[in-house]
């Protein structure tokens, strides 16, 4: 089942979590909202959304959130690629897809925090 999906196009602002009502107590996150005008020339907005599995916390939405976009084994790798230069173990390697990742992973987190406090609000 594919749980996230990208670039959806709305006339109005989407509600950012939608409760499913299903015996699974799934919420649809909708994220990464950002104002587009479409081919026919409409006004709305763009944004994505993941199918969020219990329990519906912060941490648990952005854990499934970061496993969907990035896969599980993502982080290790560019750890391992990280350690390898900082232990010069291996020259060809590089930090910075780590580093580039720790800020997309940082930027991401606040994304989820702050649209969480905002719902309970």
């Amino acid at each position: 089942m594919q749980k996230l999906t990208k670039n959806l196009f709305a006339l109005e602002l989407p509600q950012t979590f939608v409760p499913q009502n299903d015996e699974q107590q799934t919420v649809v996150y909708n994220h990464n909202v950002r104002p587009h005008t479409n081919e026919e020339g409409e006004q709305g907005y763009l944004y994505d959304s993941i199918i969020c599995l219990y329990p519906f916390t912060a941490n648990s939405i952005f854990k499934q959130l970061l496993e969907e976009l990035y896969g599980i084994n993502h982080e290790l790798k560019l750890q391992n690629e990280y350690f390898s230069v900082v232990e010069s173990v291996d020259e060809t390697a590089s930090k910075q897809p780590y580093i580039d990742f720790l800020i997309a992973r940082k930027a991401l987190k606040t994304q989820v925090d702050t649209d969480f406090e905002n719902e309970a609000q």
